[in-house]
């Protein structure tokens, strides 16, 4: 697959992935994980926004919703789809959830290099001990909740 870059000031950062255009920003999670809907059920209630849509790419039809985002990249972070397409994964996508509220202007920090890196690394580490932090949902088998290539 060709990756596309856009030029960030003095760095070059890979263009988001685009996908069907839903209308309205769709979070999309491990259900499965209980710290992922912690943290969604967190976001949801800070953000108090009922134009975001949250669903578990676990749940029939989510990824049909979406082509162009997979399995894999859901397992691997949190997505989320813009009203026009775009897609945003793991720390990223949270930012720019939150952004979409004035009061949460410190959010565009995340953009300062030094910043987004050291991000981006704790999201990654979460992400990949996420089950063992607060477990696994009643849902889960062992084939189903456990992360490729960990």
């Amino acid at each position: 697959m060709r990756l596309l870059f856009r030029r960030i000031g003095p760095t070059i950062a890979p263009m988001p992935l685009t996908t069907t255009a839903p209308g309205h920003p769709v979070v999309v999670f491990d259900g499965h994980c209980v710290f992922c809907r912690r943290s969604t059920d967190r976001l949801q209630w800070l953000l108090r926004d009922d134009a975001i849509e949250y669903v578990s790419f676990r749940d029939p039809g989510v990824l049909d919703r979406f082509p162009g985002v997979t399995e894999d990249a859901c397992d691997q972070a949190m997505q989320l789809v813009h009203a026009d397409g775009r897609v945003f994964a793991g720390a990223e996508a949270a930012t720019r959830a939150v952004v979409r509220r004035p009061w949460f202007f410190l959010a565009w920090l995340y953009y300062v290099p030094p910043i987004r890196w050291i991000a981006d690394a704790v999201y990654k580490q979460i992400a990949i001990r996420r089950f063992g932090i607060s477990g696994r949902s009643s849902n889960c088998n062992d084939d189903v909740c456990e992360i490729p290539g960990r």
